[in-house]
């Protein structure tokens, strides 16, 4: 947060010494432009984004995801939630904020009783404790407490 440019958060979250996997999404406005970083111990992949960018809790890259992350949690949570917000987007791709929220509401696609958002008492724990969207170039984001589809959303500028 403290970083002059997406070059220098780049350097940071990338830096040597790390003890666990790690997936940051990382954006400039004044750069317009969006990076996501996947770091291991010892290495790391960053790639520049374009258009809608998923991301559910796992390393997606090469070398860096077959580094031996949690492969049981991957497995029941993160992979099938992926591929659920995967296939609504490949159904209709959103095109609003709106759309994008709709998308995570998902509790239907995924298997397990583990929806794209995370609930109390689901099979696979965990929670969705919280959701923000970033619509670029707007300098804003929207938060959303709890439930994506439920919860209180507040406006967060600079």
């Amino acid at each position: 947060l403290e970083a002059s440019s997406l070059r220098e958060a780049t350097t940071i979250a990338t830096a040597p010494g790390r003890a666990f996997p790690w997936h940051h999404n990382l954006a400039s406005l004044p750069e317009a432009r969006l990076v996501s970083v996947e770091t291991w111990p010892g290495r790391h992949s960053v790639q520049e984004v374009q258009g809608l960018w998923l991301h559910t809790n796992h390393l997606l890259r090469g070398d860096i995801a077959a580094g031996g992350e949690q492969g049981a949690y991957v497995a029941s949570s993160s992979r099938p939630r992926f591929e659920a917000l995967q296939g609504r987007a490949t159904a209709k791709a959103p095109s609003t904020r709106d759309d994008v929220l709709d998308m995570l509401c998902d509790r239907g696609s995924a298997p397990e009783g583990c929806g794209v958002y995370r609930l109390p008492g689901d099979k696979v724990p965990g929670v969705t404790v919280g959701t923000v969207t970033f619509e670029s170039p707007r300098i804003e984001m929207i938060l959303v407490e709890g439930s994506p589809c439920t919860g209180r959303r507040r406006v967060a500028r600079p």
